[in-house]
């Protein structure tokens, strides 16, 4: 009976560990270049009315601002700019850190 619990024991770190090792590749990892001039890839999905507008899409981000990053404003943007009909200037508007209109919609959401 005592050597059934060791064998438990050792069956659940084991599991353990290859549970862990599996969860790794589902990591990001991303280098900083120092120049704001680069682009980084993300991956953009977008739902409307609940509806998927733009599922799991490759976007290239811009520091558009230049304030040394990349954020919601800018992979949204460049989501329109790529994805949308018409591009940013017909879909997507923002102010002040609030989205006004989201693919053509007004959204009224909030961002920071």
């Amino acid at each position: 009976m005592n050597q059934m619990m060791k064998n438990k024991k050792a069956i659940a770190l084991l599991l353990l560990v290859a549970m862990l090792f599996s969860i790794m590749p589902t990591a990001v990892f991303a280098a900083e270049s120092g120049s704001t001039s680069d682009t980084i890839t993300a991956y953009v999905t977008i739902v409307d009315q609940g509806n998927v507008v733009v599922m799991h899409k490759e976007v290239q981000i811009k520091d558009r601002n230049n304030d040394g990053k990349c954020d919601i404003d800018e992979a949204l943007y460049a989501t329109h700019e790529t994805y949308y009909p018409g591009g940013a200037e017909a879909g997507y508007q923002r102010s002040d850190g609030w989205i006004s209109m989201l693919w053509g919609s007004s959204s009224g959401c909030m961002y920071r």
